[in-house]
């Protein structure tokens, strides 16, 4: 595990702790010979609690880079605001929206450009630098999902809060054994999208 050495004149943030090898119960579906269909969400960890290794029964491992950790921090968006912390653009779902939820940000409406409508429960994010409580960063950062052995299929990933184009790099190794890249351009979508 990485050490991370105070930034003088910031304070800690609050010690969190994790989540004993948190992992989510597998899903099966009709899937190819040997292969389980498993539905990774991350609703039995702890707000607040910074990610690498819980899911490495599965052969996952997470890490981030561009904030501040080099894990990935996990924000409970049914409940964004915490007493006096908090970034209701990352609440879901939309304040407007059917079923609302405590959501805030007009793209993230039932008309907006990134409709919002869906409880999602805790979420992964990059925290801004210089925070104590969970904060996306707002220069963005990168997440990335190791997974050993090569993940065979990924069939969905979500995206919360598109405030500026994003990039998704899919590095995957072909039936020859050569590594290639593949990037997924996500436009705009807007606060709260």
């Amino acid at each position: 595990t990485p050490t991370v050495q105070p930034t003088p004149g910031v304070e800690p943030t609050p010690v969190v702790e994790p989540t004993p090898e948190a992992v989510p119960t597998p899903r099966l579906q009709p899937t190819p010979a040997g292969c389980v269909e498993v539905e990774l969400d991350f609703n039995s960890l702890v707000k607040g609690e910074y990610v690498d290794k819980q899911f490495s029964a599965l052969g996952l491992t997470l890490s981030a880079a561009g904030g501040m950790d080099t894990r990935p921090r996990v924000f409970d968006t049914s409940d964004p605001v915490d007493g006096k912390c908090g970034d209701l653009d990352l609440g879901s779902p939309n304040i407007k929206c059917q079923n609302p939820g405590p959501g805030k940000g007009a793209d993230g409406q039932p008309d907006g450009k990134g409709p919002n409508c869906n409880s999602l429960g805790n979420v992964l994010f990059v925290q801004e630098p210089g925070e104590k409580c969970p904060d996306d960063n707002v220069g963005g950062g990168v997440i990335e999902f190791e997974f050993d052995p090569p993940a065979e299929y990924v069939k969905n990933i979500g995206l919360l809060d598109v405030d500026y184009a994003t990039m998704i790099q899919i590095s995957y190794i072909d039936d020859s054994g050569k590594v290639k890249n593949s990037n997924i351009i996500v436009p705009v979508l807007g606060d709260n999208s």
